[in-house]
């Protein structure tokens, strides 16, 4: 679902990682109803995202979640 402010959407598998380009990036993410922390990469397993500025503009937003099916951007 993309609203003026906000992305939502399901996934299949709870414990997966997603790829998204987005004009601005986000205020925050959640995964379910757990705010996930910006990292600088997904190195690990733990519940997080990064962001990474790309040309001509625009950010690259990787999101890793092993817990949730449910992730909600907010812009």
């Amino acid at each position: 679902r993309y609203g003026e402010h906000e992305i939502s959407y399901t996934t299949f598998d709870r414990r997966a990682r997603e790829v998204l380009r987005l004009r601005h990036p986000p205020q925050a993410v959640r995964a379910g109803t757990v705010s996930l922390p910006r990292r600088a990469s997904l190195d690990d397993d733990r519940q997080c995202y990064s962001v990474e500025p790309i040309a001509p503009g625009g950010v690259v937003v990787r999101i890793q979640h092993p817990k949730a099916e449910t992730i909600t951007i907010q812009q």
